[in-house]
């Protein structure tokens, strides 16, 4: 066991740099090669997994399996002790259709026998289905050659389980004023548009105003839309942008945070690049419009900070966004 710790201890430190997942399992299990003659070779098995996601395709995980109770007949020796086998896999995974994605992994292991210990190895396959952005139901086989015990070495342990996933959150570090611009905005459109409606109206309100006095403008959320791995503007879009550029003209107290958005389709390092050129697609039509260029911000969050859910299309139609968010600013008039 003390294998094991230092196995795990030796993973720990490169984990910063990696989303954690963790995951529990349990199935049958059936065993080959381990009796001379008839004896039980069926068992179940009960394990859990921590992973790390080192890019989109490759992940590390550390694994405890127990297989319970486990006979091994070599002549007239039989014996009758619990199986339990700890290892460490690299883990290969690949989509193979919009929420279903197939796997393969393949380690060394410590496994313990009759209060001893070991070593071997595993190899395994299976299939996940995404329930949503950080669940996954899977269903997969593992195998564990040269189990054995006295003069039987060469028995193979295999098991078919069903397997449950929960993906961690990677954390970031945000600006507070993003932070508060992304947690206090409404996110449903026709609120959104009402802001900026709302705005325009109170700076026609106070130009009736002969008595300059000090007024607070509250903070506002414009979004836009864009299609699939494009960061082109539509004309919708424009007309949006118009409205956002007719209130930084008319209130040069005010400044604009840009923040671009994806879905999850692709790789997340393209995510984010796209997500920066739509954020900057939007600056550009505003630097069209005469805005100056140190009133805005231009941030890029890729797949992060989803306002619907991903599993279909209308979804991340939804996400393939720019966030346009006006902070709350006084002014006199």
């Amino acid at each position: 066991m003390k294998k094991v710790l230092l196995l795990v201890s030796c993973l720990l430190t490169p984990s910063i740099f990696a989303e954690v997942y963790i995951s529990g399992r349990a199935g049958g299990a059936w065993s080959d090669f381990l009796c001379d003659s008839a004896c039980n070779d069926r068992s179940y098995l009960l394990g859990s997994s921590l992973g790390y996601q080192l890019n989109h395709d490759w992940s590390i995980e550390v694994s405890s399996d127990y297989l319970g109770e486990v006979e091994i007949q070599d002549g007239t020796h039989l014996a009758k002790s619990n199986l339990s086998i700890y290892s460490i896999t690299p883990k290969l995974t690949a989509p193979v259709g919009e929420n279903i994605e197939f796997y393969v992994k393949f380690g060394g292991a410590i496994y313990e026998y009759a209060a001893s210990e070991n070593y071997t190895f595993v190899g395994g396959f299976g299939f996940n289905y995404h329930l949503d952005n950080q669940i996954k139901l899977g269903l997969g086989y593992l195998t564990f050659p040269n189990i054995g015990y006295r003069d039987v070495q060469d028995g193979i342990v295999n098991s078919l389980a069903l397997e449950l996933t929960y993906r961690f959150s990677s954390a970031g570090e945000k600006g507070e004023q993003v932070k508060k611009a992304l947690q206090d905005v409404n996110t449903e459109q026709d609120v959104n548009t009402e802001k900026v409606n709302l705005a325009q109206e109170m700076f026609e309100n106070e130009k009736r105003l002969n008595t300059p006095s000090k007024h607070l403008f509250s903070e506002a959320l414009q979004r836009v839309f864009f299609p699939t791995a494009r960061a082109t503007l539509s004309q919708d879009s424009l007309n949006v942008i118009e409205q956002i550029a007719s209130i930084l003209t008319q209130h040069q107290e005010a400044s604009l945070i840009i923040i671009g958005f994806s879905d999850s389709v692709g790789k997340q390092t393209d995510n984010f690049q796209l997500s920066m050129q739509r954020a900057l697609s939007v600056e550009s039509a505003l630097l069209n419009h005469g805005i100056k260029k140190e009133r805005m911000t231009i941030l890029s969050e890729g797949e992060a900070h989803p306002i619907a859910t991903n599993s279909t299309a209308e979804g991340r139609a939804q996400n393939r966004r720019v966030d346009m968010v006006i902070p709350e600013f006084t002014y006199f008039k």
